[in-house]
């Protein structure tokens, strides 16, 4: 769960402001943006397909009677495949993995606040303006010469 939450609330953040596959006219606060853009996604069918190609990849790991990983698997290791990953407890010392896995842990939870933090200001915000553009107009404001970089006046 802590995983798919630091992907939601950066996707949740840039979805705001620019979205490949949910593109819409709109600019509506990302807890409506799906609904908003699901009518016009032509590239969203394919994405959803290529993503559960690479999850069937994982099953051969996996016992097909009791949903148990096999006692040969690395738990952590992408499809099972050694070397595959650089963070599985083959790689590291124990006392390194216990670390990664609470840091882990702790950026998942923090996420997952940031989540609903995040939707519900955008359900009780009279406005509906979407967060990123609040950052953004404030940051462009105290610090101008940031958007200088980009090429943009």
């Amino acid at each position: 769960h802590g995983r798919v939450a630091m992907l939601a609330i950066t996707g949740m953040l840039f979805a705001e402001v620019w979205h490949p596959m949910l593109y819409s006219v709109n600019n509506v606060p990302a807890i409506f943006a799906f609904q908003e853009g699901i009518q016009t996604s032509v590239i969203l069918a394919p994405v959803l397909l290529g993503i559960a190609s690479v999850e069937l990849v994982s099953f051969p790991s996996w016992e097909s009677t009791d949903f148990m990983m096999k006692p040969t698997a690395t738990p952590g290791s992408y499809a099972n495949l050694p070397g595959a990953s650089p963070w599985t407890k083959d790689k590291l010392t124990a006392e390194e993995y216990e670390r990664k896995e609470v840091v882990e842990l702790n950026n998942g939870r923090l996420a997952m606040l940031a989540c609903v933090g995040l939707w519900i200001q955008e359900l009780i915000d009279p406005a509906h303006v979407p967060v990123m553009y609040r950052f953004l107009e404030k940051f462009g404001a105290e610090q101008p010469a940031i958007f200088g970089l980009f090429g943009s006046n």
